[in-house]
């Protein structure tokens, strides 16, 4: 064990000029990838809400649509229909 030891340290040396701390190296390795994940999610989170808000729209235009030719005397529309919470 010792020996394979040895052998890293000295491969280690000739190729980067130092000793080379792998934990490190994995734990840097697995941040990218999770950083890379969450700029990922962060996007599909904006275009979700980008669709989101599409659909609201319509679905309001459709709304008024539909109340306006239920009654065409805005004085006898539903009162939920003329002022909607967000």
């Amino acid at each position: 064990m010792a020996e394979l030891e040895a052998r890293a340290h000295d491969v280690q040396m000739l190729k980067f000029g130092q000793e080379v701390d792998m934990e490190l190296l994995d734990a840097l390795g697995a941040s990218r990838g999770t950083e890379e994940l969450r700029a990922e999610l962060a996007r599909q989170e904006a275009q979700h809400a980008k669709e989101l808000a599409e659909w609201d729209a319509k679905i309001a235009q459709r709304t008024d649509e539909l109340v306006s030719k239920l009654s065409p005397c805005p004085a006898l529309q539903p009162r939920h229909a003329v002022s909607r919470s967000t």
